[in-house]
């Protein structure tokens, strides 16, 4: 692969689209705009990234629904396509970890990653506990149980994309520049997308 470029769906063999009911969010879109993002200086990468990536799958699910009054899509399709776009990131940011944690290595090659797959695994759980409590955080101003509105489920699920999608990039950020160092560990696969 090109140096710079980033992971994407056909590269990971992920759908072109991840697709529930009748909505669909296009992964390869999303691909695109971080290989775009990725192909400037590593330094702004997960930045950019956020900025420019994060929103566009929800915003192409629910531009491609007849469903709208005046711009305003029911509750099952916001959070349909919220969700959706979360598969995406959930999937990229699984392939990281899977990267990160010598999943595709050799037992030779995983000698180095004794000490920092236990890191890894603290940091996942760290990161999804304050997930719960941000999220929560955020909704919180909002009713609770089942009657908490339209607004706070779409709170609570804009919430979990973002911090996912979040996540995902910030580990690819982690995992790019511990690629383009050439410091052991050496990630094997998990790196070509560097080279």
């Amino acid at each position: 692969m090109v140096a710079g470029q980033s992971l994407t769906a056909g590269a990971l063999d992920a759908p072109s689209e991840f697709a529930r009911d009748r909505l669909s969010v296009d992964a390869q879109a999303l691909s695109d705009c971080v290989t775009k993002v990725g192909s400037g200086r590593l330094e702004t990468f997960a930045e950019n990234a956020r900025n420019q990536c994060i929103g566009i799958g929800v915003d192409g699910c629910l531009r491609n629904q007849d469903a709208s009054v005046d711009g305003i899509y029911d509750r099952p399709t916001y959070l349909g396509c919220i969700g959706l776009e979360r598969r995406y990131w959930g999937w990229r940011m699984d392939r990281v970890i899977d990267g990160l944690s010598g999943a595709s290595l050799s037992q030779d090659q995983r000698q180095f990653l004794n000490r920092t797959v236990p890191e890894l695994d603290a940091m996942v759980a760290a990161w999804r506990a304050y997930v719960d409590i941000r999220c929560s955080y955020e909704t919180s101003q909002y009713d609770t149980g089942p009657s908490r509105g339209r607004e706070g489920d779409i709170v609570e699920w804009s919430c979990l994309n973002t911090q996912t999608a979040r996540f995902a990039l910030d580990l690819e950020f982690r995992l790019r520049a511990h690629c383009s160092s050439r410091l052991q560990p050496h990630y094997g696969p998990a790196c070509e997308f560097g080279e």
